[in-house]
């Protein structure tokens, strides 16, 4: 088990919380003061692995650190063999008023134990094949003979035969589109055709394809359901078709994370753009409570509270039901207080120890204490926040290890 970040990782650290980026795959070398919300957290997977779903809102101010937190939830939930996709909403390129562009940024993000820090949709097919592969050629499967009295260890035709059979069984959960482009998939990239295997894998990615495409692909495999594009309307659909695929394929379920650029938020878009926000927004939470193997976390935005007489007047109407599960989940949003001053000098130990491992120099730890004690109480606490505290104390240890040669 490593016991520090190797010197590239301790600099990628630094640069990255200089500039105010967060840097997702290494939070954990310098996160404190959050073990209480990563344990509601871990209740909330517990849950998703049981076959429940849920909705979690993550509430702080800008600068308390909710990307980074989302950082923590993304590698606690790999380590328990969840997928997991951090979705960034942004106005232009992913607003939350389109559940399309959703789904899209869901499968370009899909991060799975195996594959942490690339797009893993590639390798989770590759994975359902191997396993499907694995189920078939068993002692059993070999020993049965076919209609013409062979066995399937002699019989190699039949041997692929039971194999689609058995893929087709272990589709049965997902709808039958989704299933319908996994076959494809699997039998392009089987007779390696190349052209069928790209049209295949841009709409399980969730992209457009014109007609004639979508055609092309519907003819390609005999007793195959037509493909389609994914719409609004089917987009949620799609989000229980990968929580069912990736149970199928031996994870515990599906974590998506949506969190909002706080630069410029998609909620907040104008006109029907922000009523169509919100109202997917709350059709996403009671969706949430219906499906199964999902967990959904939002970052909320500091205004979040601010909307939410205008979301159940002018979203919701007389909908007392739906009212009343926006209140509920309201009511159990996951709050991320601001550090204590003992926090922020454990923070500040934590930030020495990854400048001494970045520049190989040793950095003295009461000096280290003392600043991060100063730092803190020189902002005002009306506008303290970890990423002011950050700011200003990494430039000063970068500063102090110049110093210590």
């Amino acid at each position: 088990m490593k016991r520090g970040p190797s010197p590239e990782e301790a600099r990628q650290i630094l640069r990255s919380v200089n500039d105010g980026v967060v840097p997702l795959d290494l939070v954990h070398w310098f996160s404190v003061g959050r073990r209480k919300q990563l344990v509601i957290v871990a209740k909330g997977l517990d849950s998703t692995e049981g076959g429940k779903s849920r909705m979690l809102f993550v509430d702080g101010t800008y600068g308390a650190g909710k990307t980074h937190f989302l950082g923590l939830v993304t590698r606690q939930a790999l380590k328990r063999r969840f997928l997991v996709t951090h979705v960034v909403l942004t106005p232009r390129e992913c607003p939350l008023s389109s559940l399309t562009a959703i789904y899209r940024a869901i499968l370009r993000g899909l991060r799975s134990p195996e594959c942490p820090q690339r797009p893993a949709i590639s390798d989770i097919l590759e994975r359902w094949l191997t396993l499907c592969m694995k189920t078939v050629l068993t002692p059993e499967h070999l020993t049965r003979t076919c209609k013409h009295g062979l066995t399937y260890e002699t019989c190699a035709y039949n041997c692929k035969d039971i194999l689609f059979r058995e893929y087709l069984e272990a589709l049965s959960e997902v709808s039958g589109s989704f299933a319908a482009i996994v076959k494809i998939y699997q039998h392009a990239l089987d007779k390696r055709n190349t052209n069928v295997l790209g049209l295949a894998e841009r709409l399980l990615l969730g992209h457009r394809l014109d007609k004639r495409d979508i055609r092309r692909l519907g003819d390609y495999l005999p007793g195959c359901a037509a493909t389609d594009n994914i719409t609004e309307a089917s987009a949620i659909g799609g989000f229980q078709d990968l929580a069912h695929f990736a149970r199928i394929v031996g994870y515990r379920g599906l974590v998506v994370m949506l969190d909002e650029a706080e630069s410029l938020p998609s909620v907040y878009e104008r006109g029907m753009g922000k009523f169509q926000a919100f109202a997917n927004l709350i059709t996403l939470a009671a969706k949430a409570m219906e499906l199964r193997h999902l967990y959904f976390v939002y970052a909320t935005t500091p205004q979040f509270d601010q909307e939410v007489n205008w979301v159940s007047s002018q979203v919701l109407g007389d909908d007392m039901d739906r009212k009343k599960a926006l209140l509920g989940l309201l009511n159990t949003r996951l709050q991320l207080p601001n550090l204590t001053r003992e926090e922020c000098c454990e923070l500040g130990r934590k930030v020495r120890n990854i400048a001494v491992a970045a520049y190989g120099r040793d950095i003295p730890e009461c000096e280290v204490d003392r600043a991060a004690a100063d730092i803190f109480s020189a902002i005002p606490p009306a506008t303290f926040t970890v990423r002011t505290f950050l700011t200003q104390l990494v430039p000063w240890i970068r500063s102090l290890a110049s110093q210590h040669t």
